[in-house]
């Protein structure tokens, strides 16, 4: 897995704090956010601008290339992975933006491409499908937008989304491949999210897979057969990026000693530290600490 940076995530946080919900930035690489298990209250479009890789959404798994599009729907379960040289336009709105609630039916429909998945439209928006360019189009007019900011942008951004919304249902929609396994038992995805979040608090333990089996009533089989649906790996091997991401920000931020660092961040020696700081990283705890 290629290790790069996020640039546009500061950027994304800060924006969608106003009252106007509604964030646009370009991105490279995969930020350690995005690695983990995360979910989020705002609908996201990515458009895929360069490199490769591959998403995991709601248990599904997706490659990408560039001229791809993916619609993800508030609340569902993703993680990223880029092979090198990705750099993905994000853009992250509140669906109120869209549809503020009520009997107004026909606004309800632009939400259609996100509620609607595995049933009138795909995640993913190929690269080849004849019409993507229509897509993409409007997606540089939102940018455009966003990024110059004259007055009143934000009546300007809701009828550009509008516009997007519409060029996706009039070319995307009933464009099921009812060949992917789309739909997801809410039950699974919400079980996951309960263990996702107690690792989160939980990682600097010494966790067992039996006992977080014990704790969230399954077998380990069960769970290590979700976990892996979810995030391509077990959850052992999650608990320990969880570890090194830790250590990655605190050899940045503190000048603890590594040693203190390993034991700080649920590593039992030293020795399994480098080891696994290593192989996530491509190099050793000071020469990232050094660089």
């Amino acid at each position: 897995m290629h290790k790069t940076h996020y640039t546009g995530e500061a950027q994304i946080k800060t924006d969608l704090k106003t009252h106007f919900k509604f964030s646009v930035a370009d991105t490279i690489g995969v930020s350690e956010d995005s690695r983990k298990l995360h979910w989020h209250n705002e609908l996201e479009i990515c458009h895929v601008k360069q490199g490769t890789g591959k998403y995991l959404i709601n248990g599904n798994e997706y490659s990408f290339k560039p001229g791809d599009v993916f619609i993800i729907n508030n609340d569902e379960i993703h993680l990223a992975f880029d092979d090198e040289n990705l750099i993905m336009r994000v853009i992250l709105f509140g669906s109120s933006i869209l549809w503020a609630g009520g009997p107004n039916l026909l606004d309800y429909e632009y939400l259609a491409p996100f509620v609607e998945t595995g049933i009138r439209f795909n995640k993913k928006l190929s690269h080849t499908h004849p019409h993507i360019d229509k897509v993409i189009d409007v997606l540089d007019e939102i940018q455009n937008e966003y990024d110059a900011k004259q007055p009143k942008y934000e009546l300007m951004l809701k009828t550009l989304l509008m516009k997007l919304m519409t060029v996706i249902i009039r070319y995307f929609g009933n464009d099921f491949n009812s060949n992917l396994n789309e739909k997801i038992k809410l039950h699974d995805a919400q079980k996951l999210k309960d263990i996702a979040e107690y690792l989160e608090v939980n990682y600097v333990n010494q966790i067992r897979l039996n006992d977080l089996a014990q704790t969230f009533k399954m077998s380990i089989s069960t769970l290590c057969r979700l976990f892996q649906r979810f995030s391509g790996i077990s959850p052992l091997e999650y608990i320990i990026c969880l570890r090194v991401n830790a250590a990655k920000d605190m050899l940045i931020s503190t000048n603890k000693k590594i040693l203190d660092i390993a034991a700080d961040c649920g590593f039992t020696s030293i020795s399994s530290f480098n080891k696994s700081f290593k192989h996530h990283t491509g190099i050793s705890p000071r020469e990232y600490r050094n660089r």
